[in-house]
């Protein structure tokens, strides 16, 4: 099975793309990655769509990321994407969604490709379906008018 990363975003920030580029030259990797620029944000869904895993490999060790909520995480599951994410605690709170691999080790990340190999439908479970559409724009402003109306009264 031949493999492809796909990586959006380039030099969002220059340390890390930077500590990337060297991993793909000691590792002769160059040629199984693509590395787009930034992409119009109502693109994202087609690029994520053709993804068979996609990773959210936040450093856990870092204040600022384990406590960030990982948007990627509703993007890539809306897609019916597999994901590979570390032990964020918002990631923790959806692990029984079944397209949510929870990844600790090298070995945790392979288990995640060889299911993602083994299981290539797109179908998107019915409890992200219901989970996503409380994440919309448009329900979170019906929610703060309400919480509005409800102050102003």
């Amino acid at each position: 099975m031949a493999a492809k990363l796909l990586i959006i975003g380039k030099h969002l920030q220059i340390s890390y793309s930077e500590k990337v580029k060297g991993w793909l030259r000691k590792y002769n990797a160059k040629d199984v990655i693509i590395w787009l620029n930034f992409v119009p944000y109502e693109e994202v869904p087609h690029y994520i769509a053709t993804m068979d895993v996609a990773t959210i490999p936040f450093d856990i060790g870092n204040p600022m990321a384990y406590y960030a909520m990982p948007n990627k995480l509703w993007e890539y599951l809306s897609q019916g994407t597999l994901v590979a994410a570390t032990p964020l605690p918002e990631v923790l709170a959806y692990r029984q969604i079944r397209k949510l691999f929870i990844v600790k080790t090298p070995e945790d990340y392979v288990k995640a490709f060889e299911e993602a190999g083994k299981n290539t439908e797109k179908n998107i479970d019915p409890y992200v379906q219901q989970t996503l559409k409380t994440r919309l724009w448009s329900h979170s402003a019906e929610k703060l008018e309400t919480k509005f109306k409800s102050l102003v009264n």
